[in-house]
């Protein structure tokens, strides 16, 4: 049961549909003002990736930009890849420390203090 997205040609409104039956996408009307005349989108969608995947994508020799944090899993790959290519374990804590980063806690106990 696929859920479809819409875009209204008349008050140009995008809304998303659950679609039970192929006939209905013959039928489609905007959901906000009822008129007939819709344009099936593109869905946008997403691919899981593992850590290591995403470490071999981390190139050290450039600098990250501003959207490449806006991910929180993104925080302490670099890290962690510098670890990885020296052949160093991390410290027992850098884990609790990167997971603290990515939920806001640590910038939370730094203001506190």
């Amino acid at each position: 049961m696929p859920i479809y997205e819409y875009r209204c040609n008349h008050c140009h409104r995008k809304f998303s549909q659950l679609l039970l039956k192929p006939a209905q996408a013959a039928t489609m009307t905007c959901i906000y003002c009822e008129a007939s005349q819709v344009t099936r989108l593109m869905s946008s969608f997403a691919i899981h990736r593992s850590t290591a995947s995403r470490l071999a994508d981390v190139d050290l020799r450039r600098s990250a930009s501003d959207d490449f944090y806006a991910d929180s899993r993104n925080i302490g790959l670099r890290a962690r890849q510098q670890f990885q290519q020296r052949g160093l374990q991390p410290p027992a804590q850098f884990e609790e420390v990167v997971e603290k980063a990515r939920s806001g806690k640590f910038l939370q106990e730094t203001q506190d203090t």
